[in-house]
């Protein structure tokens, strides 16, 4: 796959080389309808060509004057181009100006290379100026690492997300990535971006439905943040000119199989395991990006727990409802589920064994889904257990994050779950949750709480999400 450091056409790259020789300093002089200014070496990187050699072969072309680099020492950002800046060893040969410059000299633009002795650096009107103060900067202190130049004006804090469209955003009750998508998009607005997102008819943050991307104008957004995966719409993203982030918020499938086609989109997935499971699957190792849990809206308020278990989620999608339900029969616990019937076609008897068993266990109940998130903390408060077990069932799926269970344990909530497999071993070990193969044991609220805080999702968005 390729990976593009940035991708925001008509952005380009620019390989620039300080070349020093006995006290003095390779520069091009310019004079432009009576202006006097200078620049350095270099010129744009050719498709496929290393920067160090286009910074080489920009030498060559504009002064022939063999030169090597050696290592880069700062990076001007600008809204053109990104133009990395090299320290260069003179080999050999005399000035002869060449390339560009040379077919493009006329009466009110002429060039002229020039060895400009260093100390008079600070006189010459080089340009831009941030280059100059940049290369100012260097040769003070030529042991200093890689720095950044940023020459912005004026920054385009236009983002698009991509929601999923299984629930509104943000959603009520149940809803997990719909429930990420809904933390990015007000954590950038808190950060002063215009964010537009694609999401479900009906939702509170809603600017465009799916049937309307491809009426969507791409080229307005810095970069845009994607929670969706279908093939024909990854495609389409790939092919336009802001860079697109895809977080993959699920196991591997075929339906994957096109990720190592894509030419410019970055992937990013939310686990140690989950990451395996791809690089398994495509040769691929994509970065990891962890979600996260607003963990001062999801608080442990010191209540007396006075019920047993808890379940929200949605009931199906192969997350084990029934092996919850035996867990809380085994062990003679009254167990709550909140969230929508999701059973598969292909599980209907699963799902009759399911809500026979559930029916059958008097202190069993199915309560429809949460009404809001303040009813959510609220339960999360009020019990003793919340249970998740992925998996088990059905191995070959496996949750990649949960960001249900996270919830929970921000609220100090016990979380009985299984630590063989899943994502959950980002955030679950044996000191913060239960085994569900182990008997019930409340663990201290406070330590579980603290033992998840590096996932509040403000922090992960500051660490992790592109700015």
């Amino acid at each position: 796959m390729k990976y593009t450091i940035l991708k925001n056409k008509p952005r380009g790259f620019r390989a620039t080389g300080v070349v020093l020789n006995e006290g003095k300093i390779l520069l091009m002089k310019q004079i432009y309808h009576g202006e006097e200014f200078y620049n350095l070496p270099g010129g744009a990187v050719e498709e496929g060509e290393k920067i160090e050699d286009a910074c080489v072969r920009e030498i060559k072309e504009e002064f022939n004057i063999e030169a090597s680099t050696k290592r880069l020492i700062y990076i001007v950002d600008s809204p053109s181009r990104l133009n990395f800046v090299f320290e260069c060893d003179y080999i050999s040969g005399e000035i002869e100006l060449g390339g560009p410059e040379k077919e493009r000299m006329t009466v009110d633009d002429q060039y002229e290379g020039q060895w400009v002795d260093l100390d008079k650096i600070s006189e010459l009107n080089l340009k831009p100026n941030e280059t100059k103060d940049a290369l100012i900067s260097y040769l003070k202190n030529k042991e200093q690492p890689v720095f950044l130049v940023n020459t912005y004006k004026e920054v385009n804090k236009n983002i698009l997300i991509i929601a999923p469209d299984m629930y509104e955003v943000p959603p009520v009750g149940y809803g997990g990535i719909e429930r990420v998508a809904t933390m990015a998009y007000l954590t950038y607005i808190a950060e002063g971006y215009k964010v537009d997102i694609v999401s479900k008819k009906g939702s509170k943050f809603h600017d465009f439905s799916f049937d309307e991307i491809q009426n969507i104008d791409f080229k307005k957004y810095r970069f845009v943040i994607c929670y969706r995966y279908e093939e024909q719409l990854i495609k389409l993203l790939d092919k336009i000119d802001p860079q697109v982030f895809l977080i993959l918020e699920n196991n591997y499938s075929p339906k994957f199989s096109y990720l190592p086609t894509l030419k410019n989109i970055t992937s990013y997935v939310l686990s140690d395991d989950q990451q395996k499971e791809f690089r398994e699957a495509t040769g691929i190792n994509f970065d990891i990006v962890n979600n996260g849990v607003d963990t001062n809206f999801f608080v442990d308020r010191k209540e007396e727990r006075t019920e047993d278990i808890l379940y929200i989620s949605g009931i199906g999608q192969h997350k084990s409802p029934l092996s919850c339900l035996e867990y809380a029969i085994k062990h003679d616990l009254a167990i709550d589920f909140y969230g929508p019937l999701l059973f598969r076609e292909s599980e209907r008897a699963y799902e009759k064994l399911f809500l026979e068993k559930l029916k059958g266990y008097k202190k069993a109940r199915h309560l429809g889904e949460t009404s809001s998130d303040d009813q959510k903390v609220d339960l999360l408060n009020k019990y003793k257990y919340f249970i998740f077990l992925p998996g088990v069932d059905d191995k070959k799926w496996i949750e990649p994050w949960g960001l249900a269970p996270l919830e929970a344990m921000a609220c100090g909530c016990t979380v009985i779950t299984q630590l063989e497999s899943g994502g959950h071993l980002s955030f679950c070990n044996k000191d913060n949750v239960i085994q569900y193969t182990d008997s019930p044991k409340q663990l201290d609220s406070d330590k579980v709480r603290q033992s998840i805080l590096k996932f509040d999702f403000h922090r992960v968005f500051k660490t992790s999400y592109p700015k």
